[in-house]
């Protein structure tokens, strides 16, 4: 599957009130047996700050990347019970304390669609 976004949000920044976010990404499931599958996942994303005013220099920019790996097991016809490990980063313009690099692991349940 694959997602393309593109919207305004905003800011927390004074003299960058809102900025625009595109991001994409793409994943791939793989059934391995009657219950179990795996899954992948990657995507990018930028952020393009826009200022108060046009007598402000430059234009910051903010980008970042996150994958992940997970794996899931069927219960029944309408439960996937998941777990998935990740990463995230992100690059700032603004300062080097906003760039970050981590990861991230969570436990899922999706419960309602037919699974099988």
């Amino acid at each position: 599957t694959g997602t393309y976004n593109r919207d305004v949000t905003y800011s927390f920044e004074i003299l960058e009130p809102y900025y625009v976010q595109t991001d994409w990404s793409l994943g791939v499931t793989q059934k391995i047996t009657y219950a179990w599958d795996v899954r992948a996942s990657g995507g990018r994303y930028h952020l393009d700050y826009q200022a108060v005013s046009a007598s402000q220099t430059g234009r910051r920019q903010d980008r970042g990347v996150l994958y992940s790996v997970g794996v899931g097991y069927i219960v029944g016809q309408h439960t996937r019970i998941g777990l998935d490990f990740g990463h995230i980063g992100r690059t700032s313009e603004a300062a080097i304390t906003r760039n970050y690099n981590g990861y991230q692991a969570g436990l899922s349940v999706t419960y309602g669609v037919k699974q099988r």
